[in-house]
C-alpha cells in the first residue's frame, strides 16, 4: 500500500492515527508543513490525503485549490471547529470529507480504507465501461474523466464528478443522501450529510440554467435526488 499523507503538526494526532491505520495496512506519511506537502504532491502520488487545519497557517480554500491543482485524490480535513460554516466552506474548496476533533481514530481508519477501496474501484470500473455516458445535453468521457455541459467542458472535483456519473446512470431514480454517500463515499454513511448537499448544489452550479429551480438533478422532497433523465414537458 502506498503511504497516506498527513498534514499535521500536532504529534498527539499523528500517534492517533498511526495507532490504528497501521493494523489496518494503511501507513501514514507526515508532513508538519503545508509547503512541503505541497511539493511532495508535485513528485509522489498519495492514495489519500489528511488535512489538519489546527496549526496550519494558510487558508483553508487557498490551500485545498493548491492541493487540487496537482492531485484528485481524496481529502480529508481534520479540525476542531465544528461550526456549519467552516465544513461548508471545506466541501465548497474542494475536501471530501470533514472529521470533527476530537478524533474517533477507528472510525477515521474505516472511512479512509473505505475511499482507498472506492477509489481503486472506480478506476478498475471506468476501465472496463463505454467511454461516453450522456443524458440532458450532459456528456461524460468515462475513459478520460470529462465532462461537457451544452458542449462547454466542466472540471467538477472527483467526488462532483462520481456523484454525477452515478446519478446519470441511474436516471429518474431517487436516492437518499445516506444512500448517495454509501454509494460514492463508500463504506457506511458515517460521514456529515452536508457534503452530500453540498456535492448536489456544486454540480446543479455546473448543469442547470437556474439552479435554484433544478430540472435536471431534481429534489423529491422528503426523500432524496435524482437525475431526471428526459427534459420536463411544461
Amino acid at each position: 500500500m502506498t503511504e497516506l499523507l498527513l498534514i499535521t503538526t500536532d504529534d498527539e494526532t499523528e500517534m492517533q492515527i498511526r495507532e490504528h491505520f497501521d493494523p489496518r495496512g494503511l501507513p501514514v506519511c507526515r508532513e508538519r508543513d503545508a509547503e512541503a506537502a505541497l511539493l511532495m504532491l508535485a513528485v509522489k502520488p498519495y492514495p489519500l490525503i489528511m488535512l489538519d487545519t489546527d496549526g496550519v497557517d494558510r487558508d483553508l480554500p487557498a490551500m485545498l485549490a493548491a492541493i487540487r491543482r496537482q492531485s484528485k485524490v481524496p481529502v480529508f480535513i481534520l479540525s476542531s471547529r465544528s461550526g456549519g460554516t467552516e465544513v461548508i466552506t471545506a466541501l465548497d474548496a474542494g475536501a471530501d470529507d470533514y472529521i470533527t476533533k476530537p478524533l474517533k481514530p477507528g472510525e477515521l481508519a474505516a472511512k479512509a480504507a473505505a475511499a482507498i477501496r472506492r477509489e481503486a474501484a472506480c478506476g478498475a470500473l471506468l476501465n472496463d465501461e463505454r467511454e461516453l455516458v450522456e443524458g440532458r445535453d450532459i456528456c461524460v468521457d468515462t475513459k478520460h474523466r470529462r465532462v461537457w455541459v451544452h458542449g462547454r467542458e466542466k472540471h467538477p472535483t472527483r467526488k462532483e464528478y462520481e456523484l454525477l456519473l452515478f446519478l446519470m446512470r441511474h436516471p429518474d431514480r431517487v436516492f437518499t443522501k445516506e444512500e448517495l454517500y454509501r454509494r460514492v463515499w463508500g463504506g457506511e454513511a458515517l460521514g456529515d450529510m452536508a457534503t452530500v448537499t453540498v456535492h448536489i448544489r456544486k454540480l446543479r452550479g455546473m448543469t442547470e440554467e437556474k439552479p435554484a429551480y433544478p430540472t435536471i438533478i431534481c429534489t423529491e422532497w422528503g426523500v432524496g435526488y435524482y437525475f431526471q433523465g428526459k427534459e420536463p414537458q411544461w
